[in-house]
């Protein structure tokens, strides 16, 4: 069955947050479900499952609700997931947007830590 790809990212393209309105959109639609969770590593977990369909288990057993939000998809993360999917030839892209999906949350909510444990 062929799958529409919403997102076209090349070798060479950087991530440009004008580019992808819908990205914000979703970050927004993210931070107004989350609430103040607290202190907790969700942008890292979130980070984790959108790149990767995994959250470390750590994570998963320190912060039951938070990755359950984000593993049944209660939160909008299709286009997040799209467009790491669609970058995955151009790790360039890819660092670009984390760094951009880390900032938005972190800058916008307290439920998301200022520090990055490695992914």
């Amino acid at each position: 069955m062929f799958m529409y790809q919403r997102f076209h990212v090349s070798e060479t393209d950087h991530f440009e947050e004008t580019k992808y309105p819908q990205i914000n959109t979703d970050l927004k639609a993210i931070v107004l479900q989350l609430g103040d969770a607290g202190s907790t590593p969700g942008a890292t977990m979130l980070l984790s499952f959108v790149k990767y369909h995994s959250i470390d288990s750590k994570s998963v057993a320190a912060y039951p609700a938070l990755a359950s939000m984000i593993s049944t998809k209660e939160l909008p993360l299709s286009a997040l997931e799209e467009l790491f999917e669609a970058s995955k030839q151009n790790p360039t892209f890819q660092k670009e947007l984390e760094s951009h999906i880390e900032t938005y949350l972190n800058s916008h909510n307290k439920a998301f830590s200022h520090t990055k444990p490695s992914l």
